[in-house]
C-alpha cells in the first residue's frame, strides 16, 4: 500500500513537470489569427458562455473566423460534427495543435476547459458562468500552499480576457483574479442573448431564437420537448439549489437538502393548482428522497444545460446560484430560499449585500418558502396575469428592475456578438 502511494505520487509530479514543461513550451508557439477554440466545464460538455459564443461565431461569422470546438467527451465531439460544427478531442494531436496555435481559447471555468498546458501563447478569453454574487477568486478563505496557489494564478486566474455582466461586478472580478481594468470586459453573458426579450417582448423560444442557432444542441430534445409541453399548459417553477462544498463534504453547510425542503409537500401543493416544479440539482447533490416517484416534481439531470429551459419557466426559485440575475432579463418573478444563510455569509459569503440584490421574497423557513412560492406561483397564474406576467400583483417588479439595471449593462442588444466585435477589433 505505502509503495503504491509513493508510485502514484511519482506519477503525479512526473506528470506536473512534464506539463509545465510543455507549457513554457507553448509560449513560443505562433498564433494562427482568426483561429478560434472553444471549450467549457473542464472539456466535460457542451454547455455555458463558451457554447453560445462558440454557436454565434460559427454561424454568423464563418467566413472570418475559423471557430472549433474541443471536449474530452467524444459524444459532443460526435454530436458537434454531427451537426456541421468543427470539434476536436481535445487531447488527440488535432485538438492540441488547434489549441496551441489559436488567437483566442475561450472558457467557462479555466485553461483546462481545453487542456491548459498548451495555452501560453494564446489568449484565454475567461466568459466565466456567473456574476459574482457569492464569494469568488483570491477572496475566497482557502488555506492554499505555495504550490496551490501557484497554480491558481498560473491556471485560475492567468487569463487575457474575463468577460462580466456589467461594470458593477468588474471591481470584483479585477482584485478576486488579479486582472487589469482594461481586461475586464463588461459586455454581457452570451448565453443570456435567449434570455432576452424579442419583439413581442418575450423570452425567445429556443428551438426559434434568430439569436442563437442550434441553441438546444446539447441538451436531451424529449426533455426540451417534455418542459415545453408543460409550460404549454401549466404554471412551471424551476428550482436550483447551490452546492456547498464544506464542513467535511457534508452539502450544504451541515443541513442536509433533504431536510431544508419537504418535496412531497410541494408535490402535493403543486398538484393542487396543476403545476409543476423542475428541480435540477448540482451534479455533486445528493438526495435521500426519490423525486421520480413524485408527479408535479420534475427532476432534470444535473448536467443538462438549464438556459434552453429557462425561456418556459414563469418562476425560478434558488437560494445564491447568480443564475437568477441571468434570469432577471426575462422580468419574470425569483423566490429565494436561503435556509442556510448565517452559515454561508460565514463561508464562503457575499461579494454583495444580500439583502440589496435579491429581488423576491427570502424566507429561511420551508413552510414560509412554500407559502411565498405557491402565492408567487398563483400571482403568475391569476386572472391579472398580462402575458404571463402578473404585473397588479407582482411586489417585487421595481426591484428587479433595479438588480437588472445595477449587474446588466446591456438587457436589449446580443452579449455574443458584442464579445467578438471587442475581440475583432481589440484597440476600438
Amino acid at each position: 500500500m505505502a509503495r503504491a502511494r509513493v508510485v502514484d505520487f511519482a506519477a503525479t509530479v512526473v506528470r506536473t513537470v512534464a506539463a509545465l514543461a510543455a507549457y513554457a513550451l507553448s509560449i513560443l508557439a505562433p498564433s494562427s489569427r482568426d483561429l478560434w477554440v472553444f471549450g467549457a466545464d473542464s472539456g466535460n460538455r457542451f454547455v455555458g458562455n463558451p457554447k453560445y459564443a462558440f454557436l454565434h461565431v460559427a454561424n454568423d461569422h464563418a467566413d472570418e473566423v475559423r471557430a472549433v470546438w474541443v471536449s474530452d467527451d467524444p459524444d459532443v465531439v460526435t454530436m458537434l460534427r454531427d451537426s456541421g460544427y468543427e470539434a476536436h478531442d481535445a487531447r488527440s494531436p488535432r485538438g492540441l495543435l488547434l489549441t496551441l496555435l489559436a488567437e483566442y481559447v475561450f472558457v467557462s471555468h479555466g485553461p483546462a476547459d481545453a487542456t491548459w498546458w498548451v495555452t501560453g501563447g494564446t489568449d484565454v478569453v475567461q466568459c466565466w458562468h456567473g456574476a459574482p454574487i457569492k464569494t469568488v477568486g483570491d477572496h475566497l478563505d482557502r488555506d492554499w500552499s505555495r504550490i496551490g496557489r501557484f497554480f491558481f494564478h498560473l491556471t485560475g486566474s492567468n487569463w487575457a480576457y474575463h468577460v462580466t455582466t456589467g461594470e458593477a461586478v468588474a471591481p470584483v472580478v479585477e482584485d478576486a483574479y488579479h486582472q487589469e481594468p482594461e481586461s475586464v470586459l463588461p459586455i454581457g453573458y452570451p448565453r443570456n442573448d435567449l434570455l432576452r426579450p424579442s419583439s413581442s417582448d418575450t423570452a425567445t423560444a429556443p428551438e426559434t431564437s434568430p439569436s442563437v442557432p442550434d441553441a438546444t444542441l446539447g441538451v436531451d430534445q424529449s426533455l426540451v420537448s417534455e418542459v415545453r409541453g408543460l409550460a404549454e399548459d401549466h404554471p412551471v417553477a424551476f428550482y436550483m439549489p447551490t452546492w456547498r462544498e464544506w464542513d467535511g463534504g457534508v452539502d450544504h453547510g451541515g443541513v442536509r437538502l433533504d431536510d431544508a425542503v419537504d418535496f412531497p409537500a410541494l408535490d402535493a401543493a403543486f398538484a393542487a393548482r396543476d403545476a409543476y416544479l423542475l428541480v435540477k440539482l448540482h451534479p455533486r447533490e445528493r438526495l435521500d428522497v426519490d423525486l421520480s416517484s413524485l408527479g408535479h416534481v420534475v427532476e432534470l439531470p444535473a448536467d443538462a444545460d438549464p438556459y434552453p429551459l429557462l425561456p418556459y419557466v414563469d418562476v425560478l426559485v434558488t437560494d445564491y446560484s447568480s443564475i437568477y440575475v441571468d434570469f432577471l432579463l426575462t422580468d419574470q418573478p425569483v423566490v429565494f430560499y436561503p435556509y442556510d444563510r448565517p452559515l454561508y455569509e460565514e463561508r464562503p459569503g457575499f461579494e454583495f449585500d444580500y439583502d440589496t440584490v435579491t429581488p423576491g421574497p427570502t424566507p429561511t423557513e420551508f413552510q414560509s418558502f412554500q407559502n411565498d412560492l405557491l402565492d408567487t406561483l398563483d400571482a403568475v397564474d391569476s386572472d391579472d396575469a398580462v402575458d404571463g406576467n402578473a404585473e397588479q400583483s407582482d411586489d417585487y417588479a421595481g426591484a428587479r428592475a433595479r438588480v437588472r439595471n445595477r449587474f446588466i449593462d446591456h438587457p436589449d442588444d446580443p452579449a455574443a456578438e458584442r464579445l467578438y466585435q471587442r475581440l475583432k477589433t481589440p484597440d476600438s
